[in-house]
């Protein structure tokens, strides 16, 4: 795949141009990116045809070639797939982050200051299942499992990813590496119900 790729807007939207290539050809790129995993040079020379674009089928299929198009597919889907991953991780650490600040701010208003300007926790374990959701609480903070389910569920989905992964070095076909995965995430939610 070329290094030297550059962006050049194109109707309303900026995509990549590889050198040498024409606006005409990085249209027909974005088209056929657009196609999704149905893409076919058949499909894309109709849609040009639709479209009135002044392209053939046999240059689309030389272009799919000598442009590098399934590298660029590749490439673009990893990038999103990258930022998605990042911007869920952002989400969910904010998130995380808003809890801990109404935890924080429900327990300091939990705090009694007696005569002496001790502080203490007002908290009375009134009987077992407060004694139970305080431990549950506890461990939670400190990052552990509440219960033996959980455990089993981490453990198994975490070696499901770690196999994912290892097939993902084997398998360059990324439609059979997703339907794997989903095949294997499947039978951990049969797991979970069970219990």
């Amino acid at each position: 795949m070329p290094k030297a790729i550059k962006h050049t807007k194109i109707g309303d939207k900026y995509v990549q141009i590889v050198p040498d290539e024409t606006k005409l050809q990085a249209q027909c790129f974005e088209l056929y990116y657009s196609l999704g995993d149905i893409r076919t040079i058949t499909k894309l020379s109709k849609k040009c045809i639709t479209l009135k674009l002044p392209i053939n089928y046999r240059t689309l299929r030389k272009l799919r070639i000598t442009k590098w198009w399934e590298d660029r597919i590749k490439a673009r889907d990893f990038d999103q797939i990258k930022a998605v991953r990042l911007q869920n991780n952002f989400d969910m650490t904010e998130i995380k982050q808003d809890y801990s600040k109404a935890l924080r701010n429900l327990i300091s208003t939990s705090y009694i200051t007696d005569e002496n300007d001790a502080r203490r926790f007002d908290f009375k374990i009134r009987n077992i299942d407060d004694l139970e959701r305080s431990i549950k609480l506890l461990m939670l903070l400190n990052g552990e499992a509440t219960d033996i389910h959980s455990v089993r569920v981490e453990i198994i989905t975490s070696i499901i990813n770690n196999v994912v992964m290892i097939l993902g070095n084997h398998i360059k076909d990324q439609s059979i590496l997703s339907a794997i995965a989903a095949d294997l995430h499947g039978g951990t939610k049969e797991i979970t119900s069970e219990q």
